[in-house]
């Protein structure tokens, strides 16, 4: 990994530029080992010193490994080498979103447009379509309307890990993964010499492991003042270490609900490329000596993490390094074909992932944000919304406040003639002021009653989908009737649904003054 290798011996931070970050190149090092560089008002921030590129040698590894599963990545670091123009799309979730405020730093994907252009090629380009909370199956439900075909020529799908995964879930979201990566490789490729489009897997660390070390909710808080009081520092001390320690062995050992294990076993039976923060940082979580207070392995992780997944700056220059050096071995790997004759971009029997443009036999539409809008034919206690993430990205939607709300949407008919169709409705599910709901149908279709319940126990927010199978009635036939709470004068040329608030406060919800259910931003998909 060639642009790692540069860390340790030119990693500079120019503090005198203030607050204010802009890249600039490193004075101490050579042409071909430009790192970007970010200041910081202070103390000079540096590498950390306790990791160095042996420390990594895990992440490098399995990248490696993966570089050679893969000979569509091999075309496309060979085309990158000599210098062709081409894009890579980042597909992901709020850790992989540009940093909007400044004190952030640059994101990794920002970091690696720029290694990439320093090292191998200036007339490459990195995008990013990433939504906070936004999970795999939304995304790719919404695919073809947030990544049109044709907007790069690679891929990389970054899935963070949820909170409390069960092996059942974590099955369904790698799944979900899985269809998503289908539908990108199945796309024809929009660079002339290259047989097929490459798509790579990242994955962050596991946000359980970085929340049981760092003692986030929901686990073990330290001490009250109160109770930190009766107790030795002795006592402190050893159940600290005590603490540390169990956390580590936790997280070492949580292989049959790791998102990353799922993750990397998808890479591998598909034959993608695959990075992971977490089989990166797991050795040296391993090797980290516990301190006196149980410190070491928090501080270690705090270097990286600014809260539970979201990375600090050094985080996000540690992925990107991961993913450039997947890069360099995969341009490594296709010298190296083409020295023994062997062309590294030579057409290949199909993978098995289907052809064409994704979506061709299924057309899908997807409304998100302000799309949204134009389907929203009433709207009683809701509001459209725009929340925003510690990293200043946007979250749109609708939000209800009151009991009894309810949002009336109309989604356009695919075809004049019956039959049924799914649509999908996205909403958000969080452990506070969430409630729950019945969607209902009426106009053109009608559908069996589907609830939806936006409450979980997990300290975590996230998207997801609730399906309404619904059947379109021909032309002719009389319309569904509203439901009782539906519009009452709205005109629908397409089917109607209606999502309702309870009219009375969920259990877990009583007694909390102030208090209020939150309704879903709904994102329909049409399939």
């Amino acid at each position: 990994m060639e642009a790692s290798a540069g860390v340790a011996s030119c990693w500079a931070v120019l503090d005198s530029l203030g607050t204010r970050g802009r890249w600039v190149p490193c004075g101490s090092c050579s042409e071909r080992a430009l790192v970007p560089c970010w200041p910081r008002r202070g103390a000079a921030k540096r590498w950390p010193p306790n990791v160095t590129q042996s420390d990594v040698a895990a992440g490098a590894a399995l990248s490696a490994f993966s570089a050679a599963a893969d000979p569509a990545l091999q075309c496309f670091a060979h085309e990158l080498s000599k210098g062709s123009p081409l894009r890579i799309g980042v597909f992901g979730t709020s850790v992989s979103a540009n940093n909007k405020r400044q004190w952030n730093g640059p994101s990794y994907p920002e970091v690696l447009q720029w290694l990439l252009r320093a090292r191998l090629n200036s007339n490459v380009s990195v995008s990013t379509v990433a939504f906070p909370g936004m999970s795999a199956d939304m995304r790719e439900a919404c695919l073809d309307t947030l990544l049109p075909v044709g907007s790069a020529d690679m891929y990389f799908v970054e899935e963070a890990s949820g909170l409390g995964l069960t092996p059942h879930s974590r099955d369904a979201a790698i799944r979900a993964v899985e269809q998503l990566t289908d539908a990108l490789r199945a796309r024809s490729p929009t660079h002339a010499s290259m047989p097929s489009v490459p798509v790579g897997l990242f994955s962050p660390l596991d946000q359980s492991c970085v929340r049981r070390i760092k003692r986030l909710a929901p686990f073990k808080p330290r001490g009250s003042w109160s109770s930190a009081a009766k107790r030795s520092a002795a006592e402190a001390a050893a159940e600290d270490i005590a603490w540390a320690v169990s956390a580590r062995d936790a997280c070492l050992h949580s292989v049959n609900t790791s998102m990353s294990e799922g993750m990397v076993r998808l890479a591998s039976t598909r034959r993608l490329p695959v990075v992971s923060m977490m089989h990166t940082l797991s050795p040296l979580l391993a090797s980290t000596p516990v301190g006196p207070t149980g410190s070491g392995l928090s501080e270690l992780l705090q270097r990286f993490t600014r809260d539970y997944v979201h990375f600090t700056f050094y985080g996000h220059l540690l992925a990107a390094l991961m993913l450039d050096g997947l890069l360099a071995e995969a341009a490594r790997l296709a010298a190296k074909h083409l020295a023994r004759g062997r062309d590294p971009c030579r057409r290949r029997p199909s993978a098995g992932t289907g052809g064409g443009e994704a979506g061709a036999s299924s057309p899908r539409s997807c409304a998100v944000g302000e799309a949204l809008k134009p389907l929203v034919v009433g709207a009683s206690g809701f509001a459209y919304t725009v929340e925003w993430s510690l990293q200043g990205n946007p979250k749109p939607g609708y939000v209800g406040g009151v009991p009894g709300a309810a949002l009336h949407l109309c989604q356009p008919r695919p075809h004049s003639r019956g039959g049924r169709s799914v649509i999908d409705v996205g909403h958000l599910v969080s452990f506070d002021g969430m409630g729950r709901g019945e969607v209902a149908c009426w106009a053109d279709c009608s559908c069996a009653p589907t609830r939806f319940d936006s409450h979980w126990k997990r300290q975590n927010s996230v998207g997801a989908l609730k399906s309404v199978k619904v059947a379109w009635r021909d032309r002719g036939q009389p319309a569904q009737a509203a439901a009782a709470d539906g519009p009452p004068s709205a005109h629908c040329g397409g089917c109607g649904l209606t999502v309702p608030l309870p009219l009375a406060l969920p259990r877990f919800e009583r007694g909390r003054p102030g208090s209020a259910p939150n309704a879903p931003g709904c994102q329909p998909s049409r399939r």
